[in-house]
């Protein structure tokens, strides 16, 4: 069996996931990047300076460890909302918000 197209598919993928780590770290603002369940799944330098976690300690864990409790259960029924019905209420939108750091 040819695996030629299956390795040059991975090794794309890995230039992509390589690209998007420097672009991350590029930025002097925090972002941290989430999959539908708000379990966060890359952030930058600029996010473990910001609010004092490291990288192991976010990754993996909901975002909701830099809301409020009241902002965090909102946060998820946005997204609970979002992955039944596809409707954008919060999503895509930008607000300001207090964040909490780990001390």
């Amino acid at each position: 069996r040819d695996l030629t197209s299956e390795k040059a598919a991975e090794a794309a993928i890995a230039h992509e996931q390589q690209l998007l780590t420097k672009i991350l770290d590029a930025s002097f603002d925090a972002l941290l990047v989430i999959d539908e369940r708000g379990i966060i799944q890359k952030v930058n330098a600029a996010a473990t300076t910001v609010f004092g976690w490291s990288e192991a300690e976010f990754l993996g864990n909901s975002i909701n460890i830099i809301m409020s409790v009241a902002e965090g259960k909102k946060h998820d029924l946005y997204l609970q909302r979002y992955c039944r019905t596809g409707h954008k209420k919060m999503i895509g939108k930008q607000r300001e918000l207090e964040a909490r750091k780990k001390d």
